[in-house]
């Protein structure tokens, strides 16, 4: 997350976000697999509310866009972080305990909108059995 986002940089994400998942639903209406979605901005904005860089009603204002899309959403697969060291690439956080930190306020939101997902961990081949079991039970493969 840009340590200088606010509720103007968040809802833009919402927008862009938005559009994009309703383009790809143009191509492919029965199944969109995203890495990022409508849940980064969910948990990133409560981050943002948490630390007093967004407004109670803004942070109202943005889950309420944010939820909304989510319930179209059928289930999440959320990855947790892993042991081994992530190389840097100037995107992803490779401090461990911001990992742990981040992974948790997505478990915390998840929680709270009572969505249906699963954590898959361990291993890369166990993350990718766990991930597609989940897919299989779900009627996906």
């Amino acid at each position: 997350m840009d340590k200088g986002a606010d509720f103007k940089t968040e809802m833009w994400i919402v927008e862009h976000q938005h559009y994009r998942e309703l383009q790809k639903l143009k191509h492919m209406p029965n199944v969109l697999l995203c890495d990022r979605s409508m849940l980064d901005m969910a948990v990133y904005g409560t981050m943002l509310f948490q630390n007093k860089k967004m407004s109670e009603n803004e942070y109202k204002i943005l889950m309420r866009a944010v939820t909304e899309w989510m319930h179209t959403y059928d289930f999440g697969i959320l990855v947790s972080p892993h042991n081994r060291e992530i190389t840097s690439d100037g995107f992803r956080a490779t401090d461990k305990n911001y990992q742990w930190e981040m992974h948790n306020l997505f478990v915390e939101v998840l929680d709270a909108l009572k969505a249906d997902y699963i954590v898959v961990k361990g291993t890369h081949e166990e993350r990718i059995k766990a991930a597609i079991d989940y897919l299989k039970k779900k009627g996906c493969l």
